[in-house]
């Protein structure tokens, strides 16, 4: 079943193939395609080959001139609906809704208290993280529950506890008691291969509606959405988070983006909307921020980030004209440090004043950082990348920074990143 289950899941990438292939021709080359890797074991662990062999097939057929009759597009269509249900069926068994009970901040003071609740209750969403129990959902479901209830897709209710917590990441994890469970894992897949324009999916519970499945395609990429607050003033900010316009809405908070072949690329988060539901505008946590900081919330009931000590801009044009830099000049120029922080030890400065250039405010005078560890900064956001993804708690990094129009190297042994507030 295993093994069905991973052809199943890989034959669903080569069909999706073909249908992105346009016309006739992509047609042909999902065929082709198909027939290269009939009789072969194809699971997760060969989708380099998959991607090989359309890479030749592809190089075969491009120049075929492409006609998208009406009977085509039909075929295409009813292709990709194959996908859409594949994928459900496949993952809709390890989508669990969450329930919880929080207590109530202010009662109805025109009721009687012996009428009224103590509690509020909220929805959201999870998804089976491993066969012990373990389930990954978002930090603001669960942050202040008292109670926590997980409801599975067969209508099977169980307790669950929280086992640790990020509001960094805005991830958490929960457990329950995986005695007389079939508890299916989700496997993970790879945000940092994701491309703009490709076929996703999300499963969850808006508005309590359990078991939805929503489709669209990853939208954005690379997108930095801030967070929890600092204790000292300040925002920390998710990064690589991945944008998306399968529809979500409230209930699908913590609920799996899932890709072509099933395997979760994103933990549901937020949306972009005036009106609190679905605009089009939805975003996710990346997979690859769930492998560095699941395993650390179920070890240790917590994940500790490295920490720098600095709040930086990107440069703008402005930015580069108040500071004498050329007009193609990229970087993060820091303008502030945190006192008695990892920076400000090593000797990092930040901006002394603000000019205006044509109206903007900038800052002046504070360090540009245009590399650590020899990799190159263009952003704020490639610093805040490589900061949680490639570095912990201390370790010493290298900073490269143009300080006066003088390039220069800056050790900093990091920190560990004071709690959000």
């Amino acid at each position: 079943m295993e093994r069905s289950n991973r052809t199943c899941a890989t034959l669903g990438i080569i069909v999706l193939i073909g249908i992105l292939l346009s016309g006739v021709a992509g047609a042909v080359v999902g065929g082709l395609v198909a027939y290269s890797l009939r009789g072969r074991d194809v699971g997760p662990t060969s989708v380099a080959e998959v991607e090989r062999v359309v890479t030749r097939v592809v190089e075969r057929v491009e120049q075929v001139p492409v006609v998208a009759t009406p009977a085509a597009l039909e075929v295409r269509l009813n292709e990709l609906e194959q996908v859409y249900k594949q994928v459900y069926r496949q993952a809709d068994p390890s989508v669990v809704n969450i329930t919880v009970a929080v207590r109530a901040q202010v009662l109805n003071p025109f009721m009687p208290r012996a009428q009224q609740s103590p509690y509020q209750y909220g929805t959201g969403s999870g998804w089976v993280y491993d066969e012990s129990g373990y389930i990954v959902t978002n930090n603001h479901v669960v942050a202040e529950a008292e109670e926590i209830r997980v409801t599975f897709y067969n209508d099977v209710t169980r307790p669950a506890e929280l086992v640790g917590r990020d509001p960094d990441s805005d991830l958490a994890v929960i457990k329950v008691d995986p005695a007389g469970l079939e508890l299916r894992p989700l496997p993970l897949g790879d945000s940092d291969a994701l491309q703009v324009g490709q076929i996703v999916m999300a499963i969850g519970n808006p508005f309590g509606y359990q078991g939805t499945l929503t489709t669209g395609v990853i939208s954005g990429l690379g997108r930095t959405m801030p967070v929890g607050e600092m204790t000292s003033g300040g925002q920390y900010s998710i990064p690589d988070v991945v944008q998306t316009d399968a529809a979500l809405n409230p209930g699908n908070s913590g609920g799996p983006l899932l890709d072509a072949a099933g395997r979760v690329i994103g933990v549901n988060f937020a949306i972009e909307s005036e009106v609190a539901a679905n605009s089009g505008v939805g975003f996710a946590i990346p997979v690859a921020l769930v492998k560095l900081v699941v395993p650390a919330l179920i070890e240790n009931g917590r994940f500790e980030y490295a920490y720098l000590g600095v709040t930086m801009q990107t440069l703008s044009p402005e930015t580069n004209r108040a500071n004498n830099l050329s007009d193609d000049q990229r970087g993060a120029m820091v303008v502030a440090v945190t006192a008695n922080g990892p920076a400000a030890r090593a000797g990092v400065q930040a901006a002394t004043q603000q000019a205006t250039v044509e109206g903007t405010a900038v800052p002046v005078g504070g360090d540009v950082i245009i590399a650590i560890n020899g990799e190159e900064v263009t952003s704020s956001d490639d610093l805040i990348v490589y900061l949680v993804r490639k570095t912990r708690p201390g370790d010493r990094v290298t900073l490269t920074v143009l300080r006066g129009g003088r390039r220069m190297e800056i050790q900093v042994t990091l920190g560990t990143r004071p709690s959000s507030s």
